[in-house]
């Protein structure tokens, strides 16, 4: 997504909240049921849920359009192209202390099945942690 967002200081109108609501809903669908390279953004894009300015709108927009101009895109899986022991991989990750309002570090994780992905997570840390490491294990855990 580039830039941090931070929290509007206006009030949005009920019409842009259920507009920005519907975006981020759409782009929570794909991210959740097959476009796992979206679920950071849709995860960041729902907190502004409640209050989106016109900043987010085009955040979200922009989303969209990533997803509209890879929509022709697919995961194909194939048993022969992982050997044996390497059929399932799991990673995670995480971007220490990466939101500056609350200090909480973002985490995400994915599992891989011959090579491609079948379950996956973008979330905030529910916990402030203060060195890398402790935010690394929380994502493991």
């Amino acid at each position: 997504m580039g830039t941090e967002l931070f929290p509007s200081q206006e009030t949005a109108t009920r019409a842009l909240i259920h507009l920005f609501q519907r975006k981020t809903g759409s782009i929570l669908f794909a991210a959740i049921s097959t476009r796992p390279d979206v679920a950071f953004a849709a995860s960041r894009l729902a907190r502004f849920n409640t209050n989106p300015s016109e900043e987010h709108h085009k955040a979200a927009d922009r989303v969209i359009q990533y997803l509209y101009a890879t929509r022709g895109k697919a995961l194909r899986y194939r048993g022969d192209e992982a050997g044996g022991a390497r059929a399932l991989i799991y990673a995670s990750d995480t971007l220490f202390i990466d939101n500056t309002l609350n200090r909480k570090s973002s985490q995400g994780y994915i599992f891989l099945l011959f090579g491609r992905p079948i379950a996956w997570k973008a979330n905030k840390q529910d916990t402030v942690t203060t060195l890398s490491t402790e935010a690394e294990l929380l994502a493991l855990s």
